[in-house]
């Protein structure tokens, strides 16, 4: 399974922050805690607040166009660091894959992918999250939100 947050060709910048992907099934109670420990069959993402890594790099997820220090920003929702990308023109898009060293994901039930998102003057083929079961090298079952285009504040 490969989990992507992603910018396609246009112009804009975006910013990411706590990306979760968790059962449908589950409905942890909000906490305060900007990394709640997880709650029944929660799924954690490796490092969904993007708080590891070097001034230049974020533990656990790659980049498509490469790591910079421009990537990281203080921008954040939560914590102190978030993912910042800008559209050009090649899609760029920040994903994380099961097969590194993240945990299982059991894709027997209904999951719930959310992102905090903001965004400044996206013009193109817009922002969006997506979720890609893989067999053999093969997409196999891919799910992917509505793009989103303009200015939002997360």
């Amino acid at each position: 399974m490969v989990i992507k947050a992603e910018i396609n060709k246009g112009t804009g910048t975006v910013y990411f922050d706590d990306i979760t992907l968790e059962s449908a099934d589950s409905q942890p109670e909000p906490e305060p805690d900007p990394e709640p420990e997880p709650a029944g069959d929660e799924i954690t993402l490796r490092n969904p607040g993007f708080e590891e890594g070097s001034d230049s790099e974020v533990s656990g997820w790659g980049l498509s166009s490469g790591w910079s220090a421009e990537n990281i920003t203080a921008d954040a929702y939560k914590g102190e660091r978030a993912v910042k990308m800008t559209a050009g023109d090649d899609n760029v898009n920040l994903f994380q894959s099961s097969g590194w060293f993240a945990p299982s994901y059991s894709l027997k039930s209904a999951k719930i992918f959310t992102a905090w998102v903001k965004y400044e003057d996206i013009k193109g083929g817009g922002v969006y999250l997506k979720a890609e079961r893989k067999s053999g090298g093969q997409n196999v079952a891919d799910v992917q939100s509505d793009p989103v285009r303009g200015t939002s504040d997360g």
